[in-house]
């Protein structure tokens, strides 16, 4: 199970990269409330999977959501552009292309020219991670390790 998180950490981090990604989502439900900030904690369940919908990760089947620090990346990409838009309660789906994620790196579970195809429900955007409600916060440290 600890395997598990750090695989989905490392690709979800990879996702939420700046722009200049081919990144295509849709937000299913559109609420009125805040929307998600750098420095926030966004509380979210999600599951990703490749175009053959075998499931890589989903938090939805976990007794608690994720919560993690939403930081800016060094990252080339993607999940971040769309994060921006959602506020408490929203819900979408996202394409990442699985080439701007890895370069030549492709893992076994995916081909080049493929999307990993993400679903993510944000449940909450707090100023402090909310850790009665979660199984485990992220910390996201800044280049250099700081």
């Amino acid at each position: 199970m600890k395997q598990g998180f750090w695989v989905f950490l490392l690709i979800f981090l990879m996702a939420c990269q700046t722009k200049n990604s081919n990144l295509q989502y849709t937000i299913h439900t559109k609420n009125s409330g805040p929307k998600a900030e750098l420095g926030k904690f966004l509380t979210l369940n999600m599951s990703y999977k490749n175009e053959q919908d075998s499931i890589i990760f989903n938090s939805f089947q976990r007794q608690k959501p994720l919560t993690f620090k939403f930081s800016k990346t060094l990252f080339k990409g993607a999940l971040n552009e769309g994060l921006f838009h959602m506020a408490a309660g929203d819900s979408a789906t996202f394409q990442v292309p699985i080439d701007s994620l890895y370069d030549e790196h492709i893992p076994s579970f995916t081909k080049s020219g493929e999307n990993l195809k993400y679903t993510i429900k944000l449940l909450s955007i707090t100023d402090a991670p909310d850790l009665e409600h979660t199984n485990s916060t992220i910390k996201v440290r800044k280049s250099g390790g700081k």
